[in-house]
């Protein structure tokens, strides 16, 4: 009986050793894989991080690439402007040129008709003399 006992509590200190060691090396086995999952997490955290700062400067780099764009569409729109008012100032003085050429012409016109009949006057005074 002595030696059943023994047996039972040899078999019993055993399974409790056993237990102990058991739980110890899952505990050690789940510290590990936590921190492994951990590690992981970070530095998928980390490489997240980086992405996202990445496309925020190719954002800003975007960003600052459309402002110059905008900026010489601007400008090349204001020279636009400015362009187009020259030429209508220029077309203005050309209308007014043209204008004063035309009044000119017509002058001109109406001083030959003048010129034309005090001439035709004086062929037709010069004729009446010579047939007198």
């Amino acid at each position: 009986m002595k030696n059943i006992l023994h047996f039972l509590l040899k078999s019993i200190a055993f399974s409790v050793i056993f237990c102990v060691i058991l739980g110890a090396t899952t505990g050690i086995l789940y510290n590990m894989s936590k921190s492994a999952t951990d590690r992981e997490d970070a530095q998928a955290q980390a490489d997240r991080a980086v992405a996202r700062q990445k496309q925020q400067e190719k954002t800003a780099k975007q960003d600052a690439q459309y402002e110059k764009e905008v900026a010489k569409w601007n400008e090349n729109q204001k020279r636009a402007d400015e362009q187009m008012s020259r030429s209508d100032a220029q077309m203005e003085r050309m209308e007014a040129f043209l204008k004063r050429d035309e009044a000119w012409l017509t002058q001109k016109e109406v001083n030959v008709k003048k010129e034309a009949a005090i001439l035709a006057e004086q062929e037709r005074r010069l004729g009446l003399a010579k047939g007198k």
